[in-house]
């Protein structure tokens, strides 16, 4: 599954923490989420089927958190 971040600026951003469904959907491991611009796309490998994601938590490494749901 691929999660787009509109970045509101153009400053570097990490993703320190991706969690799936509050915890329940493990995840296998995330990719291209260092040094993320305005734009970038990050890459979770679930570990659940992907039609059953409901939430999508990202933590960045300034703090900030953002809630998806689906």
């Amino acid at each position: 599954m691929t999660f787009a971040r509109d970045l509101l600026n153009d400053d570097p951003t990490t993703l320190t923490n991706v969690s799936i469904n509050r915890g329940n959907c493990r995840t296998k491991g995330f990719y291209d989420y260092q040094n993320m611009r305005y734009g970038s796309v990050a890459q979770v490998y679930l570990g659940c089927a992907a039609e059953n994601v409901r939430e999508v938590t990202l933590t960045t490494n300034s703090g900030l958190t953002y809630t998806y749901n689906f």
